[in-house]
């Protein structure tokens, strides 16, 4: 065989192992750069997830407060339980119209406990601290730290001439909120909500238990719109644990409630009363 030939042969089968192994790197660089990525976004995705999970485990429940009751008038002693305030927060409860936002004026001051919550009472007054009269139907309740970084709201419902106690527990001396119907209260407030939702009605509203007996509450619901056709009541029943509404509105007849099994002792008193 001719040198030349020979050597054409010999650059043709170099490059022919050449580029075969041209192709198992570029293979082996593919699996490389797809385990590379692939160890990437798992690691990515680990981060991501462990971020994630420290950002709910940082995240805090809001604090809130809850008045009782939740209407009444000029004199009215109101409880305003909180919760879910930082441990040892120095707390102030100021009062103004929504519209408005809260005067500088501290109608009650506390501590929250190593649990974040506090009892604070006040009274409605008549006027407000520049010697005006108090003539707006909805208030609001805003308790807050000093600078008014953490605060909670809460509506109150002014009625002229209307004076309603709260529910109180004595032990020794010492009136507290009674915890069992605090709960029971939450309860049932929880409940007309929902129910007022479910119908189409506004669930912003100053709702308060009027009358407990038994198995059988009635309360009392005060929209907080100023265009609303005005106070509505409920009936509500206690059913395996869970309360439930029987009926809500106005206008009602003591037959129709007394059909619907409700007893005649947590109706209105003037509702029983004979005309005439």
């Amino acid at each position: 065989m001719k040198p030349n030939k020979r050597l054409f042969l010999l650059l043709l089968l170099l490059l022919n192992n050449l580029n075969s192994l041209t192709k198992k790197l570029v293979r082996g660089i593919a699996r490389s750069q797809y385990l590379f990525w692939l160890i990437f976004m798992i690691g990515v995705g680990g981060v991501g997830l462990a971020a994630c999970s420290n950002l709910g485990s940082e995240q805090k429940t809001a604090p809130v407060i809850v008045l009782n009751p939740q209407m009444g008038g000029v004199n009215t002693e109101v409880v305003v339980n909180g919760e879910h305030f930082p441990a040892g927060m120095a707390v102030m409860l100021r009062l103004g119209p929504p519209e408005v936002g809260a005067t500088p004026f501290s109608y009650a001051s506390g501590t929250a406990d190593s649990n974040g919550r506090f009892n604070l009472t006040f009274a409605v007054p008549e006027s407000w601290p520049d010697g005006r009269p108090i003539t707006e139907a909805n208030l609001t309740v805003i308790v807050l730290n000093e600078d008014g970084s953490i605060k909670a709201t809460a509506p109150f419902a002014l009625q002229p001439g209307m004076e309603v106690e709260p529910t109180l527990n004595a032990v020794d001396g010492v009136t507290t909120p009674d915890p069992l119907l605090t709960a029971n209260e939450e309860a049932i407030v929880n409940a007309v909500r929902n129910y007022l939702t479910e119908i189409g009605e506004s669930s912003q509203a100053a709702i308060v238990v009027e009358m407990m007996e038994g198995d059988f509450t009635r309360v009392g619901i005060i929209p907080l719109d100023p265009n609303d056709p005005g106070k509505m009541t409920g009936y509500l029943k206690l059913v395996d644990g869970i309360w439930e509404v029987l009926v809500i509105g106005r206008d009602f007849d003591s037959e129709q409630l007394l059909e619907l099994g409700i007893p005649a002792t947590i109706l209105p008193e003037e509702m029983l009363t004979p005309e005439g």
